[in-house]
């Protein structure tokens, strides 16, 4: 329709409705349509950033000038806070265009292929690539429909034995892009053994070098020990860097590329590093020198062997490093940078002042350079085209790039190296043509037969096929890379985009993300250009983020806090150091003492120690691939926003500063040493505080809790006596394994099958679990256990838990009097050792025991009990339950167990005595049980929904979390003690005697040692030990988790013995205790003023210890 049609006046007919109802559509149509193009300009021009290791500044927003601003006026905070907000919802309501490369059809992918997928969110290709469910039923059905035998054997195979093999590695060789007439394909069990048989069958030297990136996994920093048993001159991390303008070029040009790899410089990462390099070239050159002199009369030598390796891409950053390295490695034209004090070093030597040059710049040590490609992280999107960079060796595991199968790799090694530069150390079964036992003789097998020790993964080779066939189907690795890399780039957009209230980053990114946050194709072009200026060697940017998370005041967020919440919502990422100490050391500024000094503190790779002196010591890292997608991006993305963006000036900096002040005010006035600070923000919780130096609301003890063996069911007793680490037998016993470690609900559900405990009367520990008959324990005696009590003392932490102490563990029988026998053992408990001894059953012994727990867990373990001193309180708790009977009550227990890495039984008194993680007693508000079922919508009784906390207290008629406030809590009232029947009998006190015949408790206090922190064991059934989802955890991270922690509950001590507060309130000194807690000041009974403080309360007896249901309990604020 041309111009002068739509400007000729219409027919004199009147319109329809319907038409005129179509026309007015169309018009609206064409009104949104240019909106979206108008939008789409504005972003494709927005301000490029600049590609380092610090947080990406925000892309503008089309919608950002519809957010009134102040411009002549300074913005205040909550001006600030309003028009974040704003932007924020803005962006997120703004439909995005897909960007180029995506492939929207990857939902019906997803939807056919990885239904196993749905609700989750898979972000660590990196780690390991999901297979297609298409892809594997292909494999089965192929294993399935013919037979598959060992290779080695001939008869039945004929020449088809070995197709299958040779198929994939054609298959293979054609993934890299290599010539089978210049490359051989040997299956290894991986990438790491396929490093490893380089590492061991390469002629290391005197004069020879190994070289590596610093940015590189620990698969391939282990050739260095290799290198040096192999005998080799150096052995040496370096960094790429640019070298300095040169009037003449060295001749022999880098291949694939030209002369570019000549701009390149090597700098060592360290000065013994330097050093090294620098006597290496000296010995190389003396090495060159006197083969070239003995060539002639076919003498001797051969010029050195060199290695260098490098990552195509970094599984640490994603970072992709220029393959025309490769080239320029092998034919001297890199250059090392050597430091001042290495120069002085390397400068005696005639060599090593010969081959310096202008600018610091020498060159590489003189010999044969090979170079060792790790493309096990590239392979899953960018395979090496190794026509363009021929590396000489090239690892690879398929697990990497289509999912399965695992246990299977690949070296891609020239046949020049092959032949020429490896030597075959060792032999297997099917390498050798012909062995001799009685000789030292054999012959391998030519080709790579010669180099596949025993029998090959021959069920695996039909997956390799299948494996590519169906990135075939997504269109070719080309379709994969791009695809993966427009979801990682959006994901990179989005995080660098989140702004605190304050205006400062949410996330710092590493890597290089300068081309991923472009949108046009010749913005991306000249980012590359830029990218490469800035980062030597470095070509482009994988499908990967790297990332940690900053709050408002620049403080890092550790990364097991983000991987906890991220594990929550079913999102898979990975978190830490990605084995890849370099990358990360570099990434993060740390330096090599710095590395030493964290794990001297405790920081172990799969540890929780995520933040060490305020500085991150590891990263966070989100990897794509071919069914990722970009709802994948948006809800990581939505999981930063929604815990860890900052909206408005957080209140725990003014309480932080609050309570410290109130904490250092009541240590000078002699008051309580503890001022607890609260874990939550919440306006609810924070009511429920009431002012500092008053007292809290009171309540009544509702519930008491015993738990006698670790992460067993326990029991609920009416009234329970304290020992001198909370409950009398509480986590007194554990279960450990042939290593010595504890059992742990989390791996081992069963526990939650077995209930334990106490009878008082009958001195038994009684263990019950369906289908087995109960099993009776006798409680120890008192006494050292096997030998004098210094024994006990001598539990190592150093040792890591696994060596016995004092003594073997006898297998011996023991009576029904309660002899534990077999001698001490440390054990590990988390990330401290115990000391402790092996428990018999009361009609036999150890085994029996064993024997038991074997059955009902289906693991072969045994039950330990904490060593015993003697002389212990538990002991002399233990008289007044004697078979004489009085109405008393009391029961031994053993003692001795270190909390951190100390032992056990030597550390004094009021050290823990039990198994408990922290803390000697838990104590949670009924009411905040209550408020936390009713928003995670729990449907299970209030007693089996408190049972997934395990408290030994709950108590009621406080408000909900108000406990996160007290300091100390006073326990009076009636004490429901067991009658004359159930046996006892012991010394007590005139007062304490008097008290329990009128039926009353005198005031007990318990000292708040600080909340209790939350794992995701809360989600575990506490009947049955499954995990039932991400409730309650996920409900209490959203409003009770502070600083990385999620708290619930508050842990509670005992005062130690000699204090003022550890003794009984009629003991001497006890006048100050009542006085802080509000009691009316009481005269010592007789006698009590003339015994030693550190005696009176175990000598006021069992009375003076007991809990039970009913009582007062009258909290009290710092």
């Amino acid at each position: 329709m041309d111009t002068q049609a739509c400007s000729a006046p219409l027919p004199a007919v009147a319109l329809s409705a319907d038409v005129a109802l179509l026309l007015l559509l169309f018009l609206a149509a064409c009104s949104v349509l240019m909106k979206g193009l108008l939008a789409r300009r504005t972003l494709g021009h927005s301000k490029p950033a600049e590609c380092d290791t610090s947080a990406l500044p925000p892309l503008p927003h089309p919608a950002a000038a519809c957010v009134p601003t102040a411009a002549a006026r300074p913005k205040q905070p909550a001006q600030l806070q309003q028009e974040q907000a704003q932007k924020q919802l803005l962006q997120a309501e703004q439909p995005q265009a897909a960007p180029a490369g995506y492939r929207p059809e990857v939902e019906r992918l997803r939807a056919e292929e990885f239904r196993r997928l749905e609700g989750k969110v898979y972000a660590d290709y990196a780690g390991a690539a999901p297979h297609s469910e298409k892809m594997l039923a292909e494999v089965l059905q192929e294993l399935s429909s013919s037979l598959h035998g060992n290779p080695h054997s001939e008869a039945g195979w004929g020449e088809s034995r070995s197709a299958d093999a040779d198929a994939a590695r054609l298959l293979t060789l054609r993934m890299c892009n290599a010539d089978p007439a210049h490359y051989e394909c040997l299956f290894t069990a991986g990438a790491t053994a396929a490093l490893k048989l380089v590492g061991e069958s390469f002629p290391w030297g005197p004069g020879s070098t190994f070289a590596y990136l610093r940015d590189n996994h620990n698969s391939v920093l282990g050739i260095r020990q290799l290198a040096a048993a192999g005998g080799a001159a150096c052995t040496a991390a370096v960094e790429l860097a640019a070298a300095p303008a040169r009037r003449d070029e060295p001749g022999g040009g880098g291949g694939g590329g030209g002369g570019g790899g000549s701009s390149w410089l090597l700098r060592p990462c360290s000065t013994p590093a330097a050093a090294g390099l620098a006597a290496a070239a000296a010995t190389a050159e003396a090495a060159c020198s006197g083969s070239s002199s003995s060539s002639g009369g076919g003498g001797g030598g051969e010029p050195p062997h060199h290695l260098f390796a490098f990552p195509l891409e970094s599984n640490f950053s994603g970072v992709r490093y220029d393959p025309r390295l490769v080239s320029a490695v092998q034919h001297g034209a890199v250059q090392w940078e050597a430091l001042a004090d290495s120069q002085a070093s390397g400068g005696g030597g005639d060599g090593a002042a010969a081959a310096s040059v202008a600018g610091g710049a020498r060159a590489l040590p003189a010999g044969r350079w090979r170079v060792l490609l790790d493309a096990a992280k590239a392979c899953a999107s960018t395979p090496p085209d190794l026509a363009a960079c021929p590396a000489d060796f090239a690892v690879l595991s398929y697990y990497k790039v289509f999912g399965y199968p695992t246990g299977l790799g690949a070296l891609l090694v020239r046949k020049d190296a092959l032949q020429g530069c490896l030597r075959r150390r060792y032999f297997g079964g099917g390498t050798v043509e012909v062995s001799l036992a009685d000789e030292s003789f054999h012959s391998l097998r030519p080709g790579p037969a010669g180099w596949e020790d025993g029998t090959p993964a021959f069920l695996g080779f039909p997956a390799v096929a299948a494996g590519l066939r169906f990135i075939e189907r997504l269109g070719g690795f080309p379709a994969v890379a791009t695809h993966a890399g427009a979801v990682a780039a959006s994901l990179a957009r989005q995080l660098a985009a989140l702004r605190h209230w304050n205006g400062a980053p949410v996330c710092a990114l590493y890597g290089c993300h300068l081309a991923a946050t472009q949108q046009q194709a010749q913005q991306q072009q000249q980012a590359q250009q830029q990218q490469a200026q800035r980062r030597p060697g470095v070509s482009g940017q994988g499908p990967v983020v790297a990332f940690n998370l900053l709050r408002a005041d620049g403080s890092c967020v550790g990364y097991r806090e983000v991987e906890k919440l991220a594990s929550l919502q079913s999102i898979h990422l990975r978190t830490g150091c990605m084995c890849n100490p370099g990358a990360c050391a570099a990434a993060l500024g740390l330096s090599a003492a710095d590395m030493r000094a964290n794990h001297a503190a405790g920081h172990v790779c799969w540890g929780d120690s995520d933040v060490m002196n305020g500085r991150p010591t590891g990263i966070v890292r989100a990897s794509f691939g071919y069914a990722s997608s970009l709802a994948d991006a948006a809800d990581v993305a939505a999981l930063v926003q929604r815990y860890w963006v900052e909206t408005e000036p957080q209140q725990e900096e003014r309480a932080a500063a609050a309570h410290a002040a109130a904490h250092a005010a009541a240590q000078q006035a002699g008051g309580p040493a503890m001022v607890l600070q609260a874990a939550s923000s919440g306006a609810a919780a924070a009511a429920a505080v009431p002012p500092a130096g008053q007292a809290a609301s009171g309540g009544r003890l509702e519930a008491l809790w015993v738990y006698p063996i670790k992460s067993c069911r326990g029991f609920s007793p009416a009234a329970w006596p304290l020992g001198p680490a909370g409950l009398l037998h509480d986590r007194q016993w554990a279960l450990v394994d042939s290593g010595g470690a504890t059992l742990r609900l989390k791996r081992h559900p069963r526990l939650a099958s077995i209930a334990a405990s106490i009878d008082l009367q009958r001195r038994l520990l009684v263990v019950e679990a369906a289908g087995q008959k109960p099993l009776e324990i006798a409680l120890p005696a008192d006494g050292p256990p096997g030998g004098s009590s210094d024994a006990s003392s001598s539990s190592d932490s150093s040792s890591g838990g696994d060596a016995p102490v004092g003594g073997s563990s006898a297998e011996g029988d023991d009576g029904a009097g309660g002899t534990a026998g077999g001698g001490l053992q440390a054990i590990k408990v988390c990330a401290r050792s115990a000391c402790v001894e092996h428990a018999a059953s009361a009609s036999g012994g150890h085994a029996e025991v064993a024997a038991w727990f074997g059955r009902v867990l289906g693991v072969p373990c045994r039950l330990v009990q904490q060593a015993r001193q003697a002389g212990s309180e538990e002991a002399r708790l233990l008289q007044g339950f004697g078979s004489g009977g009085s109405s008393g009550g009391g029961s031994g227990a053993s003692s001795g167990a270190s909390s951190g890495g100390g032992a056990a039984a030597a550390a004094g008194p009021g050290s823990p005595r039990s198994f408990a993680n922290e803390g000697e007693l838990l104590v949670v508000g009924a009411s905040s049980l209550a408020d936390l079922a009713q928003r995670s919508g729990s449907s299970e009784p209030p007693t089996v929904f408190a049972q997934r906390f395990r408290p030994n207290l709950v108590i009621g008629g406080t408000p909900p979390y108000s406990e996160e406030g007290w300091t100390q809590l006073c326990f009076s009232g009636a004490a429901q003690h067991p009658s004359s029947s159930s046996g006892g009998s012991g010394s007590r006190s005139t007062s304490a005697a008097a008290a329990a015949a009128a039926g009353l408790s005198p005031p007990l206090l318990l000292e708040a040692a600080g909340p209790c922190t939350r794992c995701d064991m809360i989600c575990a059934d506490p009947l049955t030990g499954c995990r039932t989802g991400p409730e309650p955890l996920l409900t209490l991270a959203g409003y009770r988790r502070s600083r990385g922690r999620i708290t619930f509950g508050v842990l509670l001590n005992r005062r130690q013995r000699g204090t003022q507060a550890a003794r009984h309130p009629a003991a001497a000194g006890a006048a100050v205790g009542r006085q802080q807690a509000g009691l009316a000041a009481q005269p010592l009974a007789a006698g009590e003023a003339n015994q030693p403080q550190g005696e009176r309360a175990v000598a006021s007896g069992p009375p003076a210890a007991w809990l039970s249901v009913g009582m007062a309990v009258r909290p009290q604020q710092a």
